[in-house]
């Protein structure tokens, strides 16, 4: 079984990601999944080298829909 990672069921409601490290606005959520490592280095997420962009886009665009 995997790690836990973070709640992200209401990530669409949220102003900051990355612990406020970057502001919460249309195409945040596909930058920090795309370039987490350079935005806050050393976090504990891993890289998705085996997404290609376009699904990364996507699925960062879906989650920006997730609000309470």
């Amino acid at each position: 079984q995997g790690d836990v990672g973070p709640n992200l069921s209401d990530i669409g409601s949220r102003t900051m990601l990355g612990a406020g490290v970057m502001a919460m606005e249309e195409g945040a959520v596909s930058q920090w999944l795309q370039q987490h490592q350079t935005l806050k280095p050393g976090n504990k997420m891993p890289a998705h080298d085996d997404i290609d962009k376009d699904t990364l886009d996507a699925l960062g665009a879906w989650l920006e829909t997730l609000t309470p």
